[in-house]
């Protein structure tokens, strides 16, 4: 977990706890402000969390493009493959057809890929085989 993240979760355990504290007391409304305050630093650190995969997962789909190989095939068409990912290969009439379609393929072989518990390869240090690690809100 990111720094920010561990942050943003312990500034939502102070307001959690001062909202039990002050609900304890009979003052709804500050209690009600702090129980909103830490649901909005529970989300923020949930939505630092997806930045940080949703890059990972850029990161890796960019490298893989990067190492994209096209052929113009003789009825004038286009093939593109990525040599380290067994199975993705895709066609078009031209040859950004034939990226954007192995962009989307390459995509749907990830997803599928994760699903099905199928080890994806390892590019430029990126690992989607890694499952993400939590600390307990205990810790925190």
């Amino acid at each position: 977990m990111k720094n920010e993240t561990c942050a943003w979760i312990s500034y939502a355990s102070e307001n959690l706890i001062s909202a039990k504290m002050l609900l304890e007391r009979n003052l709804l409304n500050p209690c009600l402000q702090n129980v909103q305050q830490s649901v909005e630093k529970y989300l923020k650190a949930f939505l630092e969390e997806l930045q940080m995969l949703q890059n990972i997962l850029t990161g890796y789909i960019e490298n893989a493009l990067a190492q994209a190989e096209y052929d113009k095939l003789e009825d004038g068409t286009f093939s593109g493959r990525i040599p380290s990912c067994k199975g993705v290969i895709a066609f078009g009439k031209t040859l950004r057809e034939c990226e954007n379609e192995l962009q989307s393929t390459f995509e749907d072989w990830i997803f599928v890929g994760l699903k099905l518990g199928h080890t994806i390869p390892i590019l430029a240090g990126y690992d989607l085989n890694k499952e993400p690690s939590y600390e307990s809100m205990a810790t925190v």
